[in-house]
């Protein structure tokens, strides 16, 4: 019998990082879909691999790179670099069915537009997250956008609200459409509770801690957290769990916080124990761009997931995940107003017991569950292998 298998493509940080990525091989595995991977990562290697021992990794390595070491630099050399050598990879492919993850395939789009690809293979594009605003400004880019949407095998939205808002934009018909959400897998939600290491309990000392996943930028409204945690340092630890700007750096040090403070990067599969034992989160989007207006706040699944409240701010998919459901505080702006910042801090702390007592009531696995949604996506892969 003939093995079913995907082709992906993404850029990602980390293909061990992305949680979206790594869910999508779990959820085909399940059901004997096999999975090969053609991907740019930060470390930029050219390297044959394998992940979990059965899935074909195929790094791929960007030389204009070295001349542009600076994160968004160089575009007019990279983006061409990108688009050619993930063209060239599809083009030396057999497998049938092939996912494009996220907006970073603009250009490789158009050349298999171009050289009538879409008609030859069953092309997925899963938006990570919605196209850059700049393209759905101007006319040709909008043409353009609308035609690979249109001519995709099956285009995947992350949810509602960015469907509906691409439509408003485009006006657009696909083939075949699916929501899919950042939910966590049911095997994150119902295993059991996890411990923090060794090193991370000396360092709390007894202590609880407040958990920030992701980086501490002005971007995600850190500046408001920070000004609010400094109310409460004295109370509570904080973990920061990714990159944190030098201009945070300095104010840590300035503040004297260094030791109350800890910050570093762990793995996807990881985050779960910093997750567990937490005392409550914060999840900001700035509303700055539609993409971060309608976010699909996959840290928001996961810290209610594992019975976390959360303070999150005034973004529609984030409200209508914890506001109706008493899972947290909802801000009644996007997170960048210090005083509403520590009106929040001092709820939360204040009704912490109630939350807890609401989501420890709560069977997740029923509201949301990430393989009830790919079920609908793996019938339609079915299908798609079979004619």
């Amino acid at each position: 019998m003939h093995q079913k298998t995907v082709l992906h493509f993404i850029k990602t940080k980390s293909i061990l990082s992305d949680g979206r990525l790594l869910k999508w091989i779990d959820s085909l595995e399940g059901v004997n879909i096999k999975s090969k991977i053609v991907v740019l990562e930060d470390a930029n290697e050219k390297i044959k691999t394998t992940l979990r021992s059965s899935t074909e990794v195929q790094k791929i390595k960007l030389q204009s790179r070295r001349f542009f070491k600076k994160k968004g630099s160089g575009f007019l050399l990279k983006i061409p670099e990108y688009a050619f050598k993930c063209y060239r990879n599809f083009i030396s492919s057999k497998e049938e069915i092939v996912v494009f993850h996220d907006n970073q395939h603009y250009l490789t789009l158009l050349l298999l537009l171009i050289f009538n690809q879409f008609n030859k293979r069953k092309i997925i594009w899963d938006l990570h997250e919605l196209p850059h605003s700049s393209l759905l400004r101007l006319s040709i880019t909008r043409k353009f956008l609308k035609a690979v949407l249109e001519n995709c095998y099956m285009v995947i939205h992350t949810n509602t609200q960015r469907h509906e808002f691409l439509h408003s934009q485009l006006q657009f018909s696909e083939k075949k459409s699916v929501i899919l959400n950042n939910y966590p897998e049911i095997e994150y939600i119902l295993s059991e509770k996890k411990e923090n290491s060794s090193a991370i309990n000396d360092w709390l000392n007894g202590e609880q801690y407040i958990l920030w996943l992701g980086a501490a930028t002005k971007t995600r409204c850190f500046d408001t957290v920070f000004e609010a945690y400094k109310h409460y340092s004295k109370s509570f630890k904080l973990i920061i769990l990714g990159n944190i700007t030098e201009e945070f750096k300095q104010l840590i040090l300035k503040n004297n916080l260094s030791n109350r403070i800890w910050n570093f990067y762990v793995d996807q599969s990881e985050i779960i124990n910093f997750i567990d034992n937490a005392m409550f989160s914060i999840v900001l989007y700035k509303n700055n761009s539609p993409n971060n207006y309608y976010c699909e706040p996959n840290r928001v699944y996961q810290l209610l997931a594992r019975k976390i409240p959360a303070i999150v701010g005034n973004n529609p998919r984030l409200l209508e995940m914890v506001k109706d459901r008493n899972f947290g505080i909802v801000l009644e702006n996007d997170g960048s107003d210090s005083k509403s910042m520590l009106d929040a801090f001092d709820n939360m702390i204040q009704k912490h017991t109630y939350f807890k007592q609401t989501l420890n009531n709560t069977k997740f696995e029923t509201i949301f569950s990430w393989e009830k949604q790919f079920d609908s996506i793996v019938i339609k892969l079915e299908n798609a292998f079979d004619n």
